[in-house]
């Protein structure tokens, strides 16, 4: 049924599909959405990320894949994802929203199997729980942040592998690994689930873990991001195949020059008038909201965990999640600008914890612990909503997809 509302209009689709998504076609119809939905951006917001990528991959100079990799091995590039996106799509058709079709396919795909994990776990009581749980998981994850292209690809796969191998598959580390090859970020997050193994493997406890965690949260309101930065940039590691000072460099300073250049673009055009400074009023207040709800939530868990009698497998998972907010802590004390990437992983993994407890215990305070998901992580909703309607045409919302796959044919910038 959500493919027949999915051929006249695309979100009422998607709608439909939300309601059993272990069917394969409610599967298809939610991954299409995001490829839809990629291919509909129109490529105007030029404060957008999307928009530099585009007009990146218009002038992109056609490498091969070896190339790129040698290129990766010299440290002259951060990761390779989006090169070798670049270097197969390029060759076939210079329009960007075929390469955003893709994009969104690969994410929504892995997202989708994310998600599918919820209905898994309660496959015959959707109630109004149930949903409100996978109404902020997909504001967290919506197609709109995939104007950034690799962090959230690297976030979906990353997060899939994470919980493939706590609950159902420990061959899942895989995923977990090439991340760093999508997002030179995930190096980190990757390492941090490899000390996690150590920390099991030697019984550190959970309690030690957390109070930890609780005084690097009070400590990670302290900005130390520019002596950081200076640090960093005074500090070269060697390797036998690569100088990753190179590559941490370019991460701290926007990866290659034209997306230095960028930056300052979108700096100047978007730092003009008062909307810009009320805009970024808001941010910051409802980023913190979400930083210290999402800590109080943490808190309430770690309390409940002995009342609710976890298994192994969800004591190992708390632990990690542990770990995870207190990697995101400690980067918002020594990387404040990009810190907040780690934060989401946090909270992905923890709502999914969240909800996994809920559906066996039907402990009667996680009920209203989810319940106040919305209010928490008000930042996550408030940015998808309000960037959806400007990234896409307004075709896209209105008309049967036909009408949008024909009007992006010969799309140029």
């Amino acid at each position: 049924m959500a493919l027949i509302y999915f051929i006249f209009n695309p979100v009422i689709g998607l709608i439909t599909s939300l309601k059993n998504m272990t069917k394969l076609s409610e599967g298809i119809v939610f991954i299409c959405f995001y490829a839809l939905f990629g291919y509909a951006f129109d490529f105007s917001l030029q404060t957008a990320d999307c928009f530099r990528i585009a007009r990146s991959f218009q002038e992109y100079t056609d490498q091969s894949i070896s190339e790129i990799i040698s290129l990766y091995k010299n440290g002259r590039v951060t990761d390779i994802y989006l090169y070798c996106m670049f270097s197969c799509i390029h060759p076939i058709t210079t329009n960007p929203k075929i390469l955003y079709l893709v994009f969104h396919f690969i994410y929504g795909f892995f997202t989708y199997l994310f998600i599918k994990k919820f209905y898994i776990i309660n496959n015959t009581n959707h109630d109004k729980v149930f949903y409100i749980t996978i109404f902020c998981i997909i504001m967290m994850h919506s197609p709109v942040h995939l104007s950034t292209t690799r962090h959230y690809t690297a976030s979906a796969i990353f997060i899939y592998g994470i919980i493939q191998y706590f609950i159902y598959n420990k061959k899942a580390i895989l995923l977990i690994v090439i991340t760093p090859l999508i997002h030179f970020s995930f190096i980190v997050s990757a390492a941090a689930f490899i000390v996690f193994l150590l920390i099991n493997k030697f019984a550190i406890p959970t309690k030690l873990i957390f109070y930890l965690t609780v005084l690097v949260f009070f400590v990670s309101f302290v900005n130390l991001n520019n002596e950081t930065s200076t640090f960093f940039s005074q500090t070269e590691i060697e390797t036998d195949h690569a100088r990753i000072n190179t590559k941490i460099n370019a991460y701290e300073n926007s990866s290659e020059n034209q997306e230095r250049n960028y930056f300052k673009d979108r700096e100047r055009l978007s730092s003009q008038g008062r909307y810009y400074e009320a805009n970024k009023l808001f941010s910051n207040l409802t980023q913190n909201i979400s930083k210290i709800g999402a800590f109080i939530l943490l808190v309430l868990l770690y309390k409940d965990r002995k009342i609710l009698n976890l298994n192994h497998t969800q004591k190992r998972l708390f632990k990690y999640i542990l770990l995870t907010f207190l990697l995101y802590y400690s980067s918002s004390i020594v990387m404040s600008n990009t810190s907040f990437r780690f934060g989401e992983l946090a909270n992905m993994i923890l709502i999914f914890y969240l909800y996994h407890c809920y559906a066996l215990y039907n402990f009667s305070k996680l009920k209203k612990y989810i319940m106040c998901l919305p209010f928490i992580f008000i930042y996550q909703i408030c940015f998808t909503l309000f960037n959806a309607p400007r990234l896409v045409e307004e075709t896209f919302w209105i008309f049967p997809p036909i009408l949008t796959l024909i009007n992006g044919i010969n799309f140029n910038i």
